[in-house]
């Protein structure tokens, strides 16, 4: 009896995930054909595993050709193809095997959801659809070298029906991007397609996307615009992704008004996708138009059903809109919004680490330990996939006390963290007591420094505590050894010292001020204060950031504007309506219009706080050219 599905897959070193993904699917399949394009490692040998069917093949630049040699020796009726770092989920699959079994055929290929986990841990993902399931009947077979696509000897026209099977991809994490360097391989083969003028609308997007993963903005722009200008079937996937891509590279490139061009047209043609909202939400949010944006993001969230067709990343559904609502917040200090919305993203991505640090950043700042831990577990906060990072964000916040109870709650037997904290708290609370368990853990301090969740601040201050017990270790003497090192000890360390790096002096006050070392921080602000006049700006940023307000005002006052920033700015008229001092206010902002005149917020500083009506009506009008409609300038009718 014929096979019903054979699994085909090319390869070439990738011993590193091969296995992972053919324990996901081999027992799901009938048949499964390996083709290997020269590989060097394990790649074989973990292949013969699951099959006998392994097979070589010489490389010729040409992935379709690597593909239909693959498909040449696949026996069964239907052919999926897979990469190496991809894999799927079982039940998922099962249920696409049964609508495959009831395809009556009707269809003789299909398209697959693939999901991208991209960044660090892939905290974020991005989908696409592809052909990927295709009968075997000798008819359809891959074209083109790269990015391959579908075709029919016949010239008959494919019965294509998107799948409900998604297949999941590691291959865009940053590591394993920077690892295979395939770039130029990849511009290679999309330059030969090019030449070859079948299809090069699809060759374009390609490059785009090729100038993207390379950092030019303005290339990949030139692109995505190529591909869509040449554009001869609307319906092809891939046009959408071009649209997102176009909008994305505008507001990189900053051209924002040029973006919100394009999102109108796109919003008529794709009405039921998310992601023009969300970016035009973005814009907005870049722009310092708060309100608008989360009216934006609001309106995704609270209309769900709706939007039912995302394009770029299933993310822009729940995900995102949460989480830039709750930036939105937090900038504004409205704490208790701010963590509602980082909470929702928690519960559906814990590996969002801006959601896990704004939110543990906000307990820390008014709740006891005790009600932190219990916030944390009662709201599930924290899983096995996440806790390095929530240890890691309770060390940068200057905490180490809220981490030992959710580890014990998560993973009993990880001595390795509980270890790690005792360090974190000898370094920060300094009792004096070098007992012998800690005695025990500075020996192995070299072994803990691999885990990279004490910073060089950490180890100043238990080196200090261990010179004052008289106590030696070779790993912390040879750290110090390195100047600059041993200068940052002195600012965290001592009562007198002196200044030649001024960005050591910021990084000691940043330090001392996390860890709530106020002592230390008068000590640090009062030493030197002639070497503190060019850093006078970074160092009232400091201390704003962390609710020394008056005090960064008086820092405020003896910097130069030429050396501030926008931020600075808009700190030193918080600082200013807070003390009630209006009217400066009121002219700072006005200087903040001409300085940043894309930066909304100095616009809307002058139309709620000043008191000439005149004023008001000329900031109107002028945010009104740059801007468009906004809520706040709906507010105002000349």
């Amino acid at each position: 009896m014929r096979p019903f599905i054979s699994l085909c897959m090319i390869v070439k070193n990738e011993e590193k995930v091969l296995d992972r993904c053919l324990s996901t699917v081999a027992h799901l399949v009938d048949e499964v054909i390996i083709v290997d394009t020269g590989s060097t490692d394990n790649t074989k040998e973990i292949a013969t595993q699951y099959t006998k069917h392994i097979y070589d093949f010489e490389w010729v630049h040409d992935f379709s050709a690597a593909r239909n040699y693959a498909a040449e020796k696949a026996t069964g009726e239907w052919i999926l193809v897979l990469d190496a770092d991809e894999y799927v989920e079982e039940e998922n699959f099962k249920s696409f095997l049964l609508e495959l079994k009831d395809d009556k055929e009707n269809f003789n290929a299909y398209a697959i959801m693939i999901l991208n986990f991209t960044g660090v841990h892939g905290e974020r993902m991005i989908q696409n659809h592809h052909e990927r399931v295709y009968k075997n009947d000798g008819d359809i077979a891959y074209t083109r070298k790269i990015h391959e696509q579908f075709y029919s000897k016949s010239n008959t026209e494919l019965r294509l029906k998107k799948s409900a099977l998604t297949i999941f991809h590691s291959g865009y994490l940053n590591a394993t991007v920077k690892e295979k360097d395939k770039q130029e391989r990849n511009q290679q083969l999309i330059n030969d397609e090019i030449s070859n003028k079948n299809n090069i609308a699809f060759d374009y997007f390609n490059l785009g996307n090729e100038s993207i993963s390379k950092g030019n903005i303005e290339e990949a722009l030139n692109n995505y615009v190529k591909a869509y200008e040449l554009k001869t079937n609307f319906k092809a996937s891939w046009i959408a992704y071009a649209m997102v891509n176009i909008v994305n590279c505008l507001i990189r490139l900053q051209r924002y008004n040029e973006a919100l061009n394009v999102i109108k047209d796109a919003e008529s043609l794709y009405s039921t996708a998310p992601d023009f909202l969300y970016l035009k939400g973005t814009i907005y949010k870049a722009r310092g138009q708060y309100e608008d944006a989360k009216e934006a993001f609001n309106h995704i969230l609270n209309n769900k059903d709706y939007y039912i067709n995302t394009i770029f990343s299933p993310d822009i559904r729940e995900v995102l809109p949460h989480r830039d609502i709750a930036d939105i917040y937090f900038i504004e200090k409205n704490y208790q919004k701010a963590i509602f919305h980082y909470v929702s993203v928690l519960n559906i991505n814990k590996q969002c680490t801006t959601s896990m640090r704004n939110t543990l950043f906000i307990l820390n700042k008014f709740h006891t330990k005790e009600e932190i831990v219990e916030f944390v577990i009662k709201n599930r906060l924290v899983s096995e996939s996440n806790l390095v990072s929530y240890v890691r964000v309770c060390f940068d916040i200057g905490n180490p006390r809220i981490v030992e109870e959710v580890v014990r709650a998560i993973q009993p037997n990880k001595d390795t963290l509980i270890h790690l904290v005792k360090l974190k708290e000898l370094a920060i609370y300094d009792t004096g007591i070098v007992n012998d368990e800690i005695k025990e853990l500075i020996k192995n301090i070299s072994e803990y420094s691999k885990t990279a969740l004490l910073n060089i601040g950490d180890y100043a201050f238990i080196y200090h505590i261990l010179e004052s017990n008289n106590i030696e270790n070779e790993f912390l003497q040879q750290i110090f050894e390195d100047e600059k090192c041993k200068q940052l000890k002195q600012m965290l360390t001592s009562h007198s010292f002196e200044v030649t790096d001024s960005e050591l002096l910021l990084t000691a006050l940043t330090i001392c001020l996390t860890y709530r070392k106020y002592e230390q921080v008068n000590i640090l602000l009062n030493n030197n204060k002639d070497q503190q006049v060019s850093i006078s700006h970074n160092i009232a940023a400091i201390l704003y950031d962390n609710d020394f307000r008056v005090e960064a005002m008086e820092y405020y006052n003896d910097s130069n504007w030429l050396d501030m920033n926008e931020q600075d700015f808009l700190n030193i008229i918080n600082g200013l309506f807070a003390a009630n001092d209006v009217f400066n206010g009121v002219q700072v902002a006005n200087y903040g219009c001409t300085k940043w005149p894309e930066d909304f917020r100095f616009y809307q500083f002058i139309i709620n706080h000043s008191t000439d009506e005149m004023q008001i009506q000329s900031t109107v009008n002028q945010a009104e050219r740059l801007f468009g409609k906004s809520l706040i300038l709906d507010r105002f009718i000349f």
